[in-house]
């Protein structure tokens, strides 16, 4: 056999690498988790590490964000050896728990006047007041008790909205 040598030129293309903003969930009012990149296609051993500068990644959504669903996006990034592919995630705001808090209320004579129930929720929205029952009414978050004794379970709730679940928390006392 005889060979022959020849000069020429090899050109070695870039691999295509896809660069993927993983989905999130976060309730409503929280922080944005860390948002993180998911890669395939390396080769020889490759890993995030070795790309030369990573895409960067951000979304529009912050903690005042409403519910629903918002872009992760991936932008610019670049690589000697990989043609990156960038594919946008999805940050997916869903309403948050609220909880109700309800001072303590002390045992009342059957005759003591009026009082009101002390409330408050971490949503920062109205409350509803109801009696569940007991000798007693309620209008708006005053109690009036109605002469009698026995004991009177008091419900706070509120309905939630775009950004919240509902809720409700229940106190009781003795007449």
């Amino acid at each position: 056999y005889s060979f022959i040598l020849e000069e020429g030129t090899l050109t070695v293309s870039k691999r295509s690498l896809t660069a993927t903003a993983e989905d999130k969930t976060r309730p409503f009012g929280a922080a944005n988790p860390t948002f993180t990149i998911s890669y395939v296609g390396f080769v020889a051993g490759d890993d995030a590490g070795d790309i030369d500068t990573e895409p960067a990644i951000s979304t529009t959504a912050d903690a005042a964000s409403n519910v629903g669903f918002y872009p992760i996006l991936l932008t610019d990034g670049t690589d000697n050896n990989y043609s990156l592919d960038l594919q946008n995630g999805t940050l997916n705001v869903i309403k948050a728990d609220q909880l109700i808090m309800i001072d303590a209320i002390c045992d009342k004579e059957a005759d003591a006047p009026s009082f009101d129930v002390i409330a408050s929720t971490t949503s920062n929205l109205s409350l509803d007041y109801a009696i569940v029952s007991g000798p007693a009414t309620i209008a708006g978050n005053t109690i009036s008790l109605s002469g009698t004794t026995g004991s009177v379970i008091v419900e706070v709730s509120q309905a939630g909205n775009g950004n919240f679940n509902s809720a409700s928390a229940t106190i009781s006392f003795n007449v």
